[in-house]
Formats: C-alpha cells, structure tokens, sequence
C-alpha cells in the first residue's frame, strides 16, 4: 500500500514488452541484477540488437512473489458485445481476482528460462531516502503464468548494457521517445 510519501514511477515505457533475459541475486553483497531485452527499443535508437537494459538493485532486503488467481465466476460475455464492451467485462473480471503469496523459490525456479517471460507492468516506488521497491508484473502466455515480484532496495541503477549508466529521466526517456513516435504514426480515428 502507498503512503502520502511514496513516489510510484511507472517504468511501462521503457520495460513494456520486454523478455526478462535474467534475474540473479548475490546475497552476500545483497544486490539483484534485472537484464531485460527490448528489441523494438533498440530498433527505433539504432542500437546494436545485443543491447541489454540492466537494472541493478542494491541493499536489497525483501524479496517477495505473488501469483494472480482468477475469481471462480464465469466469465460472460454476451454473444454480440462489442470489443469494447467485450474489454470492459474482462476488466471487471479481471478485477475480482486476488494475489496471493507463493515461495520466492518456487517462482525463481520457473524464471531460469526468463526468456519465457514478458513483462507486462513494471514500477518503482521510492519510499523515503533509504528504499525504493521494484514491482514486475510478468507473463508466460504458453504456460498461463503470471508472477508479480517485488523486491525492496536501497536503491536501483539503471544501465544500457553493462557499461553505460543511465539516470532514472534518461531511462524513461528512451522508452517514451519510442511510445510518442508510435502515437504520431499512428492513424487517426474518425
């Protein structure tokens, strides 16, 4: 649960689709390190296609995985619906659903073929000075999986490859430069 003084940034722009190359953790210098391929970002900046985003959490104290189960009642969606009619009924469905707790362990296992895995919601959300918490909603469409992670730091660097790190206003920019060119070739409607 936010509080008045959490800042929830969204990292949607730059980490939206993106396959979850790997995710490692190092306990005894408690840091985790995110690497994330995003071809369609390295497409539009003309990078080379080996270009990685990595995103490095350090002092991390709390890992924690969450699954989405379903609620129990049909989903009905009245023969003839529109598509937007048809969204909003999966929205409400959506929405009665619930998290719940599973074994970090359990969810790490299933992530050593991260490549498997988009990621669908990313945040950050810092928490005063001295933490800042990760959110990854992920998915595996062929397996139906959908894990959420958290994981709690000091703080998150963010890199473009291994050497070059960026701030957290250049991250985002690269990702929203993408997502406003797209809007503007986009057709219009009537």
């Amino acid at each position: 649960m936010l509080t008045v003084l959490d800042e929830a940034v969204s990292l949607w722009d730059s980490l939206h689709d993106g396959s979850l190359e790997s995710l490692s953790s190092d306990a005894l210098d408690r840091s985790m390190t995110v690497v994330v391929d995003v071809p369609y970002l390295w497409s539009f900046h003309s990078l080379p296609d080996t270009a990685r985003f990595r995103l490095i959490l350090e002092g991390v104290s709390e890992v924690e995985a969450l699954r989405f189960v379903a609620w129990p009642g049909d989903l009905v969606i009245p023969e003839g619906s529109s598509w937007e009619d048809s969204e909003a009924i999966r929205a409400r469905y959506f929405e009665k659903g619930r998290l719940e707790s599973v074994e970090w362990q359990d969810v790490a296992g299933r992530l050593l073929k991260t490549d498997e895995y988009e990621i669908s919601q990313a945040t950050i959300t810092i928490r005063g000075h001295n933490a800042t918490m990760l959110t990854l909603q992920l998915s595996n469409y062929d397996r139906n999986d959908y894990p959420k992670i958290r994981i709690t730091a000091e703080r998150v660097r963010f890199f473009l490859g291994s050497e070059r790190e960026l701030s957290r206003p250049e991250f985002l920019n690269l990702g929203e430069a993408y997502w406003r060119a797209f809007a503007e070739r986009r057709p219009k409607l009537l």
